[in-house]
């Protein structure tokens, strides 16, 4: 199989489903949703670099899980007759991992920044990069096109599962959540000293 096809050298490229191939041009909003979920895998990936822990195998697992809503994304249709490849149910079982991880983090009390340790800024980079899949999936279906069955309140789910093993990362490498205070409380502390 060829890496490149040169079919797409014109701004098009094919969507499968419905008993064929659909040919659409690459700012179609299934592949702006295909490309923010391929987005947010690659991030998933980064966050797992160097880790292997219970936290990385559910950050591998999501890859699965996100790699599938975007073979939906980019190919199911209700006419094909063929099932979706993203499992059901899974907005409740990302759930289970949002509770369990909030019974083990101190509650939060304030907003947080997006940072602390490293592999909790790249899951908040993760979490952000899903919510602009997010608005891409609902940006599609008010245009006309029904996202996939499960696909909506999977990635909705998924940025707040995100949040929360932002915080875990930050908590397994014993650094705390950045605290975000007013502008008025930043500048009331001393300014670096110049070199």
């Amino acid at each position: 199989m060829k890496i490149y096809t040169r079919s797409g050298d014109k701004g098009g490229t094919s969507l499968y489903g419905g008993g064929g191939r659909s040919r659409v041009t690459k700012s179609h909003p299934r592949i702006l949703v295909g490309g923010a979920l391929d987005e947010l895998n690659a991030n998933l990936g980064l966050a797992a670099v160097g880790h292997n822990d219970a936290l990385n195998d559910l950050i591998i697992t999501l890859q699965y899980r996100v790699f599938e809503a975007g073979a939906d994304v980019c190919s199911y249709s209700p006419d094909s007759g063929k099932p979706p490849a993203l499992p059901p149910g899974l907005d409740k079982e990302l759930e289970g991992h949002i509770d369990a991880f909030d019974k083990n983090l101190e509650q939060l009390r304030y907003f947080i920044l997006s940072g602390g340790s490293e592999r909790g800024a790249r899951l908040h980079i993760a979490r952000t990069v899903c919510r602009r899949a997010e608005c891409a999936l609902v940006a599609m279906a008010e245009g006309g096109d029904e996202p996939p069955p499960g696909v909506l309140a999977f990635i909705n789910r998924l940025s707040d599962l995100l949040f929360m093993m932002a915080r875990e990362a930050n908590r397994i490498a014993g650094i705390p959540d950045v605290q975000w205070v007013t502008k008025r409380e930043v500048f009331k502390a001393a300014p670096p000293k110049a070199e």
